[in-house]
Protein backbone atom coordinates (compact mmCIF):
# COMPACT_ATOMS: atom_id res chain seq x y z
CA UNK A 1 0.00 0.00 0.00
CA UNK A 2 1.38 3.41 -0.91
CA UNK A 3 0.51 5.99 1.70
CA UNK A 4 1.82 9.07 -0.07
CA UNK A 5 4.12 10.34 2.67
CA UNK A 6 7.50 12.00 2.21
CA UNK A 7 10.58 10.97 4.23
CA UNK A 8 12.47 14.10 5.30
CA UNK A 9 15.09 12.50 7.59
CA UNK A 10 15.95 8.98 8.74
CA UNK A 11 18.69 7.69 11.03
CA UNK A 12 19.05 5.07 13.69
CA UNK A 13 20.90 3.59 16.60
CA UNK A 14 21.12 -0.11 17.48
CA UNK A 15 18.00 0.14 19.65
CA UNK A 16 15.84 2.77 17.94
CA UNK A 17 15.18 4.77 14.80
CA UNK A 18 14.22 8.38 14.22
CA UNK A 19 12.13 9.11 11.17
CA UNK A 20 10.85 12.51 10.14
CA UNK A 21 8.00 12.35 7.64
CA UNK A 22 5.39 14.57 6.10
CA UNK A 23 2.11 12.69 5.88
CA UNK A 24 -1.09 13.57 4.06
CA UNK A 25 -4.03 14.30 6.35
CA UNK A 26 -5.72 11.12 5.08
CA UNK A 27 -3.09 8.86 6.69
CA UNK A 28 -3.24 8.13 10.42
CA UNK A 29 -0.06 7.82 12.48
CA UNK A 30 -1.06 4.27 13.48
CA UNK A 31 -1.58 3.30 9.85
CA UNK A 32 1.82 4.74 8.92
CA UNK A 33 3.67 3.09 11.84
CA UNK A 34 2.05 -0.26 11.07
CA UNK A 35 3.08 -0.04 7.40
CA UNK A 36 6.68 1.01 8.18
CA UNK A 37 7.15 -1.67 10.81
CA UNK A 38 5.59 -4.40 8.68
CA UNK A 39 7.50 -3.67 5.49
CA UNK A 40 10.85 -3.17 7.24
CA UNK A 41 10.44 -6.34 9.35
CA UNK A 42 9.65 -8.39 6.27
CA UNK A 43 12.67 -6.99 4.42
CA UNK A 44 15.08 -7.57 7.31
CA UNK A 45 13.80 -11.09 7.88
CA UNK A 46 14.16 -11.90 4.17
CA UNK A 47 17.79 -10.73 4.34
CA UNK A 48 18.74 -12.43 7.61
CA UNK A 49 21.27 -15.22 7.73
CA UNK A 50 20.03 -18.77 8.08
CA UNK A 51 19.49 -19.92 11.68
CA UNK A 52 19.37 -16.40 13.08
CA UNK A 53 16.60 -14.90 15.14
CA UNK A 54 13.71 -13.14 13.40
CA UNK A 55 13.69 -9.35 13.60
CA UNK A 56 10.78 -7.86 15.54
CA UNK A 57 9.97 -4.27 16.39
CA UNK A 58 8.87 -3.40 19.91
CA UNK A 59 5.14 -2.94 20.32
CA UNK A 60 5.05 0.81 20.74
CA UNK A 61 6.28 3.97 19.08
CA UNK A 62 6.35 7.68 19.77
CA UNK A 63 5.13 10.41 17.48
CA UNK A 64 5.61 14.17 17.68
CA UNK A 65 4.29 16.92 15.48
CA UNK A 66 6.31 20.04 14.84
CA UNK A 67 5.99 23.43 13.25
CA UNK A 68 7.73 24.39 10.02
CA UNK A 69 9.95 26.75 11.99
CA UNK A 70 11.51 23.72 13.76
CA UNK A 71 11.87 21.54 10.67
CA UNK A 72 15.53 22.26 9.86
CA UNK A 73 16.59 21.85 13.50
CA UNK A 74 14.87 18.47 13.80
CA UNK A 75 16.28 17.31 10.47
CA UNK A 76 19.79 18.25 11.65
CA UNK A 77 19.28 16.37 14.93
CA UNK A 78 18.20 13.22 13.11
CA UNK A 79 20.98 13.50 10.50
CA UNK A 80 23.55 13.75 13.33
CA UNK A 81 21.91 11.24 15.67
CA UNK A 82 24.99 9.03 16.06
CA UNK A 83 27.14 12.05 16.93
CA UNK A 84 24.61 13.24 19.53
CA UNK A 85 24.60 9.84 21.20
CA UNK A 86 28.39 9.51 21.12
CA UNK A 87 28.77 12.91 22.80
CA UNK A 88 25.81 12.52 25.18
CA UNK A 89 24.06 15.51 23.61
CA UNK A 90 20.68 13.90 23.06
CA UNK A 91 17.23 15.46 23.36
CA UNK A 92 15.94 13.54 26.40
CA UNK A 93 12.29 14.16 25.58
CA UNK A 94 12.83 12.21 22.35
CA UNK A 95 15.24 9.55 23.48
CA UNK A 96 13.57 8.48 26.71
CA UNK A 97 10.03 7.95 25.39
CA UNK A 98 8.89 4.42 26.16
CA UNK A 99 11.95 3.47 28.19
CA UNK A 100 11.45 2.16 31.70
CA UNK A 101 12.91 4.46 34.31
CA UNK A 102 14.91 2.83 37.18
Amino acid sequence: MKLGGEVLALNGMPDHVHLLVRLPATVSIAQFANQIKGVSSALLNDLRAENTELFRWQGGYACFSLSRSHLSRVMAYIDNQKHHHANDRIWPEWEEVGKTQP
